[in-house]
């Protein structure tokens, strides 16, 4: 069996406890305008186009199905006629013929073996440090039977579980990967659907009944992370509903803690590398006093948080 990932992070230490493997599915159901990994929102492979590499030869244009005239006679227009291709990893491109790396392919296919050779090399850094491996992306749920396998085969090996999700799938893909996991990453938004559209592109109602159902089961712990994003969800109002909504249904404790994740634009070129336009340049980060608050709003419904590093 076969997944599509588009990622592999070692030494990770911001997505569980302990030193981790962080596998990146690709695919996710969201479209987040702050979404810091745009490359693995679609579970098809594509291209990232690094302009700033690109030293015109065409080179990787010979033999592309991409239907222009002479490219190679015309350098000059070379960067652009690259730029087009690199929103498409159908056509038929050259990478390997670029002798600077500007054309790098976002996406790969590998089997549960080959992933679990690279996790077995850190072994020895999950005992030590009590981490293990983290499912993350994207979305691993849509791809739920390569995760299944994937966590079971760490099982089997000792190795710590965790995986993050954005929450948006069936009940019946999402509930045999919870009880795989030794821990759930749960992502929240914003509370208000109408709002959570909008920004996200889907509804937040499967979400928070998915939640529901995990914090009844009383089986799973999970960890509740919160992207702070100024102008979209870091208002008191959101921040007071989702406790709220916490609090109600939290009745097994299950959630260890809540995480704040302020927002950053460290992944803005990657949507110019991949032909997409990024629509909170302006956005800053959030104001510290307001983090601070929000731990305090937090708080004050017994939870609880932590503040990423910014």
């Amino acid at each position: 069996m076969n997944g599509n990932l588009f990622d592999i992070q070692k030494f990770s230490v911001a997505d569980g406890p302990g030193i981790r493997t962080l596998v990146f599915f690709k695919g996710c159901p969201l479209r987040c305008s702050w979404c810091a990994n745009p490359e693995g929102q679609e579970q098809s492979q594509q291209l990232l186009f690094y302009e700033e590499r690109c030293n015109g030869c065409g080179l990787c244009l010979e033999g592309s199905n991409h239907k222009v005239h002479s490219l190679r006679n015309v350098p000059d227009t070379v960067k652009s006629a690259v730029k087009c291709l690199a929103a498409s990893a159908s056509n038929n491109i050259q990478l390997d013929k670029c002798p600077r790396e500007a054309l790098v392919r976002a996406g790969f296919e590998s089997s549960v073996s080959q992933v679990l050779q690279t996790v077995l090399e850190d072994l020895p850094f999950y005992v030590s440090s009590g981490g293990g491996v983290t499912l993350g992306g994207g979305e691993p749920a849509m791809q739920p039977e390569f995760a299944l396998a994937l966590l079971s085969a760490c099982k089997q090996l000792g190795i710590h579980r965790v995986m993050e999700t954005c929450g948006y799938a069936s009940w019946e893909l999402l509930e045999p990967l919870l009880n795989q996991l030794d821990l759930l990453l749960f992502d929240l938004k914003h509370m208000d659907n109408t709002t959570h559209k909008a920004v996200t592109g889907v509804s937040n109602e499967p979400i928070l009944n998915n939640l529901e159902h995990i914090l009844s089961s009383g089986k799973t712990p999970v960890v509740i992370r919160i992207p702070i994003v100024p102008g979209i969800n870091a208002t008191k109002d959101n921040i007071l509903a989702t406790a709220a909504f916490l609090h109600a249904h939290d009745k097994n404790q299950l959630i260890q803690r809540v995480d704040l994740l302020p927002y950053h634009r460290l992944g803005m070129r990657k949507y110019e590398r991949l032909g997409r336009e990024y629509h909170l340049s302006n956005t800053l980060k959030p104001d510290r006093s307001f983090l601070s608050e929000t731990r305090n709003w937090l708080g004050s419904f017994g939870f609880d948080s932590i503040v990423e590093a910014m």
